[in-house]
């Protein structure tokens, strides 16, 4: 008969003052947020991308003690996400965001719905996942021309005109555009009160 294995010990866990423990735990949420936000809901891959991005956090931290773990975790989140859509599409990001035509790619190649399981996976993606992706990140052809919107003043038929001419010039006589609303005021009210008086 085998002999049975020496039960595991359980590794000991690291002391952290209850400030990190809050601190860590805000880093976690800010970054899960953010992937739940480009459309991650398998538990499993949400999972292993935080313990990535927190494991790249906490060395920064361990390096660098002033950096905050929430901030840290967010900026790898970023950094890591635009990587791999670079990485994955050949496209250059600016500033290394992924920014809205980023995001928008996302969803109009499915990546959160159909596609999920590629999404933050080790490149290179399936040839059909990036062609899709490449194709829907909108870039700005060179030929575009940029429009702008000048306010042109509106156009009233005639009696709109003459009702604002008007209107207009019963602000020069305010005592009189006073007693106008008043006295119409006033025979609403008495129009009301003998409708429902009877």
């Amino acid at each position: 008969m085998d002999q049975l294995a020496a039960p595991l010990s359980p590794a000991p866990a690291p002391t952290l003052d209850p400030a990190s423990v809050e601190a860590w735990n805000e880093a976690y949420v800010t970054a899960e947020s953010y992937l739940c936000a480009l459309g991650l809901r398998n538990r499993l891959l949400l999972s292993r991308v935080l313990h990535r991005v927190l494991s790249r956090a906490e060395a920064r931290v361990a390096a660098d003690p002033g950096l905050h773990p929430s901030t840290t975790a967010m900026e790898e989140t970023i950094r890591l996400v635009a990587d791999w859509f670079s990485l994955s599409t050949g496209v250059h990001l600016p500033e290394h965001r992924l920014a809205a035509r980023g995001r928008l790619a996302l969803l109009l190649a499915d990546l959160p719905g159909r596609h999920q399981i590629h999404f933050l996976a080790d490149p290179p993606l399936p040839p059909e996942v990036a062609v899709a992706l490449r194709d829907s990140y909108l870039r700005e052809s060179p030929g575009m021309n940029r429009r702008s919107m000048t306010p042109r003043p509106i156009s009233l038929n005639p009696i709109m005109r003459h009702a604002s001419a008007w209107w207009e010039g019963l602000n020069r006589t305010p005592i009189f555009k006073a007693l106008l609303i008043a006295s119409a005021l006033g025979a609403l009210g008495a129009f009301l009160l003998l409708f429902f008086w009877r």
